[in-house]
Protein backbone atom coordinates (compact mmCIF):
# COMPACT_ATOMS: atom_id res chain seq x y z
CA UNK A 1 0.00 0.00 0.00
CA UNK A 2 1.92 3.34 -0.87
CA UNK A 3 1.64 6.25 1.23
CA UNK A 4 1.44 9.05 -1.04
CA UNK A 5 -2.41 8.80 -1.17
CA UNK A 6 -2.66 8.80 2.41
CA UNK A 7 -0.44 12.56 2.26
CA UNK A 8 -2.40 13.99 -0.20
CA UNK A 9 -5.80 13.11 0.98
CA UNK A 10 -4.45 14.27 4.80
CA UNK A 11 -6.48 11.27 5.96
CA UNK A 12 -4.16 9.92 8.04
CA UNK A 13 -0.37 10.68 9.41
CA UNK A 14 3.53 10.21 8.79
CA UNK A 15 5.83 10.60 10.89
CA UNK A 16 9.70 10.32 9.60
CA UNK A 17 12.67 10.36 12.03
CA UNK A 18 15.80 10.29 10.54
CA UNK A 19 19.41 10.51 11.71
CA UNK A 20 18.41 9.23 15.14
CA UNK A 21 21.58 7.87 15.53
CA UNK A 22 22.90 10.32 17.95
CA UNK A 23 19.48 10.35 19.89
CA UNK A 24 19.68 6.69 20.45
CA UNK A 25 22.48 6.79 21.88
CA UNK A 26 23.00 9.66 23.85
CA UNK A 27 19.84 9.07 25.62
CA UNK A 28 18.83 5.42 25.29
CA UNK A 29 15.93 5.26 27.63
CA UNK A 30 13.95 8.22 26.17
CA UNK A 31 14.83 6.70 22.63
CA UNK A 32 12.48 3.71 23.98
CA UNK A 33 10.09 5.80 25.24
CA UNK A 34 9.48 7.53 22.02
CA UNK A 35 9.11 3.94 20.44
CA UNK A 36 6.79 3.05 22.54
CA UNK A 37 4.69 6.47 22.25
CA UNK A 38 4.90 5.90 18.84
CA UNK A 39 3.39 2.68 19.01
CA UNK A 40 0.75 3.88 21.49
CA UNK A 41 -0.18 6.18 18.93
CA UNK A 42 -0.63 3.97 16.21
CA UNK A 43 -2.52 1.93 18.40
CA UNK A 44 -4.72 4.69 19.13
CA UNK A 45 -4.90 5.60 15.31
CA UNK A 46 -6.04 2.19 14.39
CA UNK A 47 -9.07 2.06 16.78
CA UNK A 48 -10.05 5.16 15.19
CA UNK A 49 -9.55 4.11 11.95
CA UNK A 50 -7.07 6.40 10.75
CA UNK A 51 -3.71 5.72 8.69
CA UNK A 52 -0.93 6.42 10.70
CA UNK A 53 3.44 5.48 9.83
CA UNK A 54 6.02 6.31 11.83
CA UNK A 55 9.05 5.30 10.36
CA UNK A 56 12.46 5.37 11.12
CA UNK A 57 15.06 5.26 9.09
CA UNK A 58 17.75 2.63 9.37
CA UNK A 59 20.74 3.21 11.69
CA UNK A 60 24.06 4.00 10.36
CA UNK A 61 25.94 1.96 13.02
CA UNK A 62 24.17 -1.03 11.81
CA UNK A 63 22.67 -1.83 15.53
CA UNK A 64 19.13 -3.30 15.62
CA UNK A 65 16.20 -0.95 16.93
CA UNK A 66 14.10 -3.20 17.56
CA UNK A 67 14.09 -6.87 18.63
CA UNK A 68 13.94 -9.53 16.41
CA UNK A 69 11.03 -11.53 15.88
CA UNK A 70 11.06 -15.49 16.69
CA UNK A 71 8.15 -17.41 14.78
Amino acid sequence: MPLRPFLEAGAGYLIVVEDHDALRAALPDEFATLIEIFAEAADYWREEDVPFWALLTPPTDGKRLLPSLEV
